[in-house]
């Protein structure tokens, strides 16, 4: 199943070179289009806020709200440029709650995966998202935050992700833990997702996003680029399947993806700052 719609700029870290050296009117597109990209960001939200207030004074609004940020999602890439491709593999369709674990390289990555989710779920994510207004509501309520340097709150926020579970919504995780440099490749995982998904018996759904770490980088001022992003939902992983063993799930998830990313030799093109890794997909 496929649906389809509608940049990153460092020193020499991780091979990726300066790409002010692409030239310098390129270099300022990019961090206008960056700031065009927040701003509509931030509009549509607040355009939306009445709503996701009102919706989200209760758990019986949570499907409408998610339904919602679906909606902001393809609004948003189609007033700033960003194609996407949503592809879901067989087996990535599941009846019931899982939990969908995607690679995390870019600002953008959250409305990808607004995308890719069903209408029941809850993002997790760090306890830093409250600092930010435009996330703030939304942490408060619907989605969990979890403080990842406090053991309590993280228990706390494992044992809330748990609840949801039992109850039959879906969660979403970036189990890298944050942005890291040197993408497109996942580094090391946390547990807490795999232990949640093993304690509830639900599958895991790896999600391989591509080209986002390009489109939008992770910097302060980021560097916007217009291209396409491809989304790829992997068929489910079963805790039964693996022993209920919450490792062996990370490590096969992590693996999944890397492979999906080698497969799209997108890893490979790192090294030129002009070219969109999809620009041909």
């Amino acid at each position: 199943m496929k649906e389809t719609g509608g940049n990153r700029n460092t020193k020499e870290t991780g091979g990726i070179r300066n790409t002010k050296e692409a030239g310098g009117v390129r270099y300022w597109m990019g961090k206008l289009g960056a700031l065009w990209f927040l701003f509509i960001f931030c509009l549509l939200f607040l355009i939306q806020y009445p709503a996701y207030w009102l919706l989200l004074r209760s758990p019986k609004g949570y499907p409408a709200v998610n339904q919602m940020r679906r909606i902001w999602a393809k609004v948003l890439f189609g007033l700033t440029g960003v194609g996407w491709r949503l592809e879901r593999l067989p087996g990535s369709q599941v009846k019931g709650p899982c939990v969908f674990c995607a690679n995390h390289h870019s600002y953008i990555d959250i409305p990808l995966m607004a995308l890719a989710a069903n209408n029941h779920y809850h993002f997790m994510a760090k306890a830093e998202l409250l600092d930010i207004p435009v996330f703030r509501l939304f942490f408060q309520t619907i989605d969990i935050p979890v403080p990842r340097e406090k053991k309590v709150g993280a228990h706390e926020a494992f044992i809330k992700a748990s609840e949801w579970l039992q109850k039959g919504d879906s969660l979403v995780v970036f189990p890298e833990g944050g942005i890291l440099p040197n993408p497109p490749l996942p580094k090391a995982f946390r547990m807490g997702a795999f232990r949640a998904a093993v304690d509830a018996n639900v599958p895991i759904i790896p999600v391989s996003l591509h080209n986002s770490w390009w489109v939008m980088s992770d910097e302060a001022w980021p560097l916007y680029r217009w291209g396409r992003c491809r989304v790829v939902c992997h068929p489910a992983l079963y805790p039964a399947d693996y022993d209920f063993n919450d490792k062996k799930l990370a490590e096969v998830t992590r693996t999944i993806i890397i492979q999906s990313i080698e497969q799209h030799d997108e890893y490979r093109q790192r090294n030129d700052p002009t070219r969109s890794p999809l620009s041909t997909a």
